[in-house]
């Protein structure tokens, strides 16, 4: 590649990055604004004890994210590569017959759930002490599982278009999701619809807003893309399948390592102290906009990567770590000296307010994340997606060992320290030493 055509290939990857970044943004912000509306409203409507129920059925349901067979993610890579040498018809059968399998997997765990829902007793399996009808918990259940299995194939657009640098096409259609759900949620709420029926929509509409960008995408935008029957390719496939069971076993690990912390909360101390974590939590997540400032690079990291543009990665690397490092650590002190105003004010509760060390542990998790954040979308590249498994399988066991062994002596804030130091530890410094080591011998 020419040094003109390589100048312009890196302020190409720049500008969507950039576009994509911004739009994300945006879109969390309005998400967080959803929360932060929706969290007083909803404690107020149901109380705490419902509330951490909610949270702690929803972070269980993240399980079903392993449903996609890490397939969405090895598109990614896969047609990343093949944009630059524009293989349309690679490109389609990639998208075919991935859509194709997630529809029959959505379709079989929609089975399994409405056989198999009323099978267990939900009550004892996430540690409810409060006198909450079973039938509640199981309505709960019932909905949000299939919400979130309707959203397995649907949600494949979202890495359809990240694989082409397009992710500000799929932030714009969340932003009008987010705003109308937060509309149905006061709505619902201010006419006293069951709390199942609240959440329906307020989960739900979002999915339909990805679902019509879906349809968009295929019917107008790229519809050469559109899945078909006669596009299936099994060999492709089962390529796919090969490079998306690493994704999928990085998903599990990942979701090992943090997703439990709520079930492990409530079967260990309650429900209450869920919600205290849970609200905590929240608030910090207006800091997920690191994830949306990287996120749009790692298709050009893995372009580049294919063109052996190394001094591009190193600096654009550089660029994103110190961004997104400096960005989170003024915005967490902001959060140790104010955050349990902001919670007073928000939710309007004491007994959910976070104490001093939980805003600080939670700080140092947040600082933590968005040093190693860029790193990771270079380590999810064929490349090196292998060691990124090996790093997140030894950090998630071992956290997960140590929260279950002292959650009852360190109570929620030692869980928030022991996943802060075991991430920086096992999974931090270990990615930037194989990272510096890489880079620098190319």
């Amino acid at each position: 590649m020419d040094k003109k055509s390589i100048l312009k290939s890196s302020s190409l990857r720049y500008l969507k990055g950039f576009a994509g970044t911004i739009t994300a943004t945006l879109s969390r912000i309005i998400n967080i604004i959803n929360g932060l509306i929706a969290a007083p409203l909803l404690i107020s409507y149901v109380g705490p004890e419902k509330f951490g129920l909610w949270i702690t059925i929803t972070s269980l349901l993240g399980f079903l994210i392993i449903s996609d067979l890490g397939l969405g993610s090895g598109l990614v890579n896969r047609i990343s590569s093949k944009v630059t040498s524009d293989d349309r018809e690679d490109i389609k059968k990639s998208i075919t017959s991935i859509f194709l399998v997630l529809i029959l997997v959505s379709t079989f765990l929609i089975i399994i759930f409405l056989n198999g829902i009323y099978l267990f007793d939900w009550n004892q399996i996430l540690g409810v002490k409060e006198a909450i009808p079973k039938e509640e918990i199981t309505k709960l259940l019932l909905v949000l599982s299939l919400i979130f299995c309707i959203n397995i194939p649907i949600n494949l657009i979202s890495q359809i278009q990240l694989s082409f640098q397009e992710s500000y096409k799929t932030e714009i259609y969340r932003i009008f999701g987010y705003l109308s759900a937060i509309s149905f949620l006061i709505v619902a709420i201010n006419n006293s619809l069951p709390l199942h029926i609240v959440l329906l929509g307020f989960t739900g509409i979002p999915i339909a807003a990805s679902f019509f960008n879906l349809i968009i995408f295929f019917s107008f935008d790229k519809p050469w893309t559109s899945p078909s029957l006669k596009s299936f390719d099994l060999k492709i496939l089962m390529n796919l399948l090969k490079a998306g069971s690493v994704f999928l076993a990085l998903t599990i690990a990942n979701l090992i390592g943090s997703s439990l912390d709520n079930l492990i909360v409530a079967r260990n101390i309650g429900l209450q102290e869920v919600a205290t974590y849970g609200i905590t939590k929240q608030m910090f997540s207006l800091l997920y906009f690191i994830v949306f400032i990287a996120s749009p690079f790692w298709p050009a990291f893995s372009e580049a990567l294919e063109t052996r543009e190394y001094i591009w990665i190193k600096t654009a690397l550089l660029r994103l770590t110190a961004a997104t490092t400096l960005i989170t650590t003024f915005i967490c002190i902001f959060f140790i000296i104010f955050g349990e105003k902001i919670i007073m004010i928000w939710i309007g509760r004491e007994n959910i307010l976070p104490s001093q060390n939980l805003l600080i542990a939670f700080s140092f998790f947040w600082i933590v994340s968005a040093l190693i954040q860029p790193s990771i979308y270079i380590m999810q590249t064929d490349n090196y997606k292998l060691k990124l498994l090996k790093f997140t399988l030894i950090y998630s066991l071992i956290s997960l060992l140590l929260k279950v062994l002292f959650i009852d002596e360190l109570g929620i804030v030692g869980l928030v320290w022991i996943g802060t130091l075991t991430y920086l530890l096992l999974f931090c410094l270990p990615i930037i030493n194989f990272l510096r080591v890489k880079l620098a011998s190319q």
